[in-house]
């Protein structure tokens, strides 16, 4: 009797393992049809026409962009050679690589400082400079100078925005602060 009840025992676990392991099949099966289902309309979007086209341009206009140096808040005068105020800035960080390029940004306002683009022969050149430009700030005539690499609208936007949160942030953990007394 006690072998029997063993038996039936063994025979009704083995029954319940072997349900577990059809729902254990069915449920693998159903994530794998999703899994595939969602890759299918993942690479479909993904190339098609419109967005390799996008990925190309926006690859181009970064490789573009990489030898490209922006400075902020440099006056503007009416007989201005911009690429030796651009070295004489770069002077001052102790840099003197050769420029290609050097223009204003923009339409010419009155009471406007327009930017000035200066383009370099290397990106790791543009990269030392932008290491470097913290240099500016602790020197007299070039606190309000600001040196920046050359990005585009979404990136300026992006940029901003994640300037303006880590801003938000410190002044919250600086309202957080109780004073000693």
């Amino acid at each position: 009797k006690q072998w029997y009840q063993r038996r039936v025992a063994i025979t009704a676990g083995d029954e319940e393992m072997d349900i577990m392991k059809q729902a254990m099949k069915q449920t693998v099966k159903n994530e794998i049809t999703s899994y595939a289902s969602v890759v299918t309309k993942t690479c479909a979007t993904a190339l098609a026409p419109c967005n390799i086209g996008k990925a190309v341009k926006t690859v181009v206009e970064r490789d573009e962009r990489k030898r490209n140096v922006i400075i902020y808040g440099v006056a503007e005068t009416s007989d201005e050679k911009l690429s030796d105020k651009v070295e004489d800035i770069l002077m001052v960080m102790q840099e003197k690589p050769a420029i290609r390029d050097c223009s204003r940004l923009g339409l010419k306002k009155p009471d406007a400082v327009r930017p000035i683009k200066f383009t370099l022969s290397s990106a790791d050149t543009v990269q030392r400079i932008l290491r470097k430009s913290h240099v500016l700030r602790s020197k007299e005539g070039y606190r309000k100078v600001y040196i920046c690499p050359d990005r585009t609208k979404e990136e300026r936007a992006v940029f901003r925005l994640s300037k303006e949160k880590k801003k938000e942030k410190s002044t919250d953990c600086d309202s957080a602060l109780i004073p000693l007394l």
